[in-house]
C-alpha cells in the first residue's frame, strides 16, 4: 500500500506491507496482522530471496526464530543450512533445532563484573554441542533424556545434511 504524504528527510512516500497469512482471508498490514513467528518467517524468505541477486557472500540473523518453535523452528534451520550452502551464515539462536543443524557451533556468554562486561566465546566440539542443545531443550536442568534427545537431533540433522532423510 503506496500513499503520497509531504516531503520529509525520508522521503515524500509512505509504504505499508499487506500480507495474508490464512487462505482466504483479505490481505492486512503487515505490523497489524503478523505474529513474531510470521515476522522471523517473512524476514528469513525476503533475505533468501534477494542474497542470490545482490550476491551477498554472509548473513547474519540475530534471533530469526523469535516466536516460533516445533515444526516451523525445523523449517527455518532448514532454510537457513540450504542458505548457507552457497554463503556464510551466522546465527544467533536460542532454539535446538536451529543450532543443531550448524556446522560450527559456539556459546557465548557475558561475564559481568563491577567495572565492565566481557562476552566469552568459546567453540564447541560434538559434547559441548550436545550439552548445550540439551540446556537450551530442558531449561532448568540437563538429564539423561535431554542429553539423548540432543544426541538424536544432532544425528537427525546430520542425516537431513547428508540427503539420508
Amino acid at each position: 500500500d503506496f500513499e503520497e504524504t509531504n516531503l520529509t528527510s525520508t522521503g515524500i512516500d509512505k509504504v505499508e506491507f499487506m500480507l495474508s497469512v490464512n487462505p482466504g482471508i483479505a490481505p492486512g498490514k503487515l505490523s497489524k496482522i503478523a505474529s513474531g513467528g510470521e515476522l522471523s518467517r517473512i524476514m528469513l524468505g525476503l533475505s533468501s530471496a534477494l542474497i542470490g541477486k545482490y550476491n551477498v557472500s554472509t548473513m547474519i540473523y540475530d534471533e530469526i526464530d523469535t516466536g516460533v518453535s516445533g515444526r516451523a523452528a525445523q523449517k527455518i534451520a532448514e532454510k537457513m543450512w540450504k542458505v548457507s550452502k552457497d554463503r556464510q551464515v551466522l546465527s544467533v539462536t536460542h532454539l535446538p533445532q536451529i543450532a543443531a543443524m550448524a556446522d560450527n557451533h559456539f556459546f557465548i556468554e557475558k561475564e559481568a563484573s563491577k567495572d565492565t562486561t566481557k562476552t566469552k566465546v568459546t567453540v564447541l566440539d560434538k559434547s559441548g554441542r550436545i550439552n548445550e542443545i540439551a540446556r537450551i531443550t530442558g531449561g532448568v536442568s540437563v538429564n539423561a533424556a535431554t542429553l539423548k534427545s540432543a544426541e538424536d537431533m544432532l544425528a537427525q540433522s546430520e542425516l537431513l545434511k547428508r540427503g539420508k532423510i
